[in-house]
């Protein structure tokens, strides 16, 4: 009897093998919601700065090429569109679009108002209609950018 006891020892049993499997699931579930939420907030965060260089850009291209550069933003569903719209007098006159796309974006504020549509304009004196903070919604969470501060001229033998 005792060499019998001792294999049954040594063995899985059924219910132990199931217990196991089932720690092991409910332990992978919850590191994987941890980890879409963690990965939701990266792409939030990493969609405002690629919205705030945007805008930055514009605004440092408007002034260096001396041109007015149109910024509109326009929300549908979870995007954000926005067209960097410019006319390009050093290419004959041609009017120039650039659309770029920011995904998990569920609410925009612009100066702390609710816009589907807005329009930011650089002229190539460097002020910025409207000044103030765009503002946005993702899921679970928000980020502002501020809008570039105008540039201030020097006067001349200041």
């Amino acid at each position: 009897m005792t060499t019998r006891g001792k294999r049954n020892r040594k063995r899985l049993t059924l219910l132990e093998l199931l217990l196991c499997i089932a720690v092991l699931a409910l332990v992978s579930s919850l590191t994987a919601t941890k980890a879409s939420t963690m990965i939701a907030s990266y792409r939030f965060r990493r969609e405002a700065s690629r919205l705030e260089a945007e805008l930055l850009q514009s605004r440092e291209l408007a002034v260096t090429a001396g041109i007015d550069i149109e910024f509109t933003v326009k929300k549908d569903k979870n995007r954000l569109f926005c067209d960097i719209t410019t006319d390009d007098f050093v290419c004959a006159g041609v009017q120039r679009t650039r659309r770029v796309i920011l995904r998990e974006v569920r609410r925009v504020f612009l100066n702390d108002r609710e816009v589907r549509e807005g329009r930011i304009l650089f002229d190539r004196s460097g002020e910025i209609d409207p000044q103030g903070a765009m503002t946005l919604h993702g899921a679970r969470q928000t980020a502002t950018v501020v809008l570039p501060e105008p540039y201030l001229r020097r006067m001349p033998g200041v």
